[in-house]
């Protein structure tokens, strides 16, 4: 077992992984999701930030991710970046990020298995 799991940290090692100088990453649904939710961080930290951030996440719209989690780049256009999450509770999903997010290891590009995020 700890064979396995050596080889699984070996290869998470070689690939990015999403940070954006919080504890969690906001993982969207859609490009259009991304940019709502970076009009929100916009608002500053009071009570219409927090509730738009909710809003986001409570109509699915999008995810939250650890920091640091680990991803293969599956495409980008523009400035965003359509990711795969590898490990952690949201391992297996799809989502948009700001492609400035994706930072580290030279990033792996995958092939999307059902061509949409989550």
């Amino acid at each position: 077992m700890l064979a396995v799991e050596a080889a699984e940290d070996a290869r998470l090692a070689k690939l990015p992984s999403i940070v954006n100088q919080m504890a969690a990453v906001f993982v969207a649904s859609d490009i259009k999701c991304s940019q709502q939710y970076q009009a929100a961080l916009t608002l500053g930290g009071g009570l219409e930030a927090r509730k738009k951030l909710s809003e986001l996440v409570t109509f699915g719209c999008g995810f939250l991710a650890d920091a640091g989690t680990h991803v293969s780049l599956i495409s980008r256009q523009g400035t965003y970046a359509l990711v795969h999450i590898e490990n952690g509770a949201q391992a297996g999903n799809n989502g948009w990020v700001p492609a400035t997010w994706v930072k580290g290891a030279s990033p792996a590009t995958r092939t999307p298995t059902n061509g949409k995020a989550k």
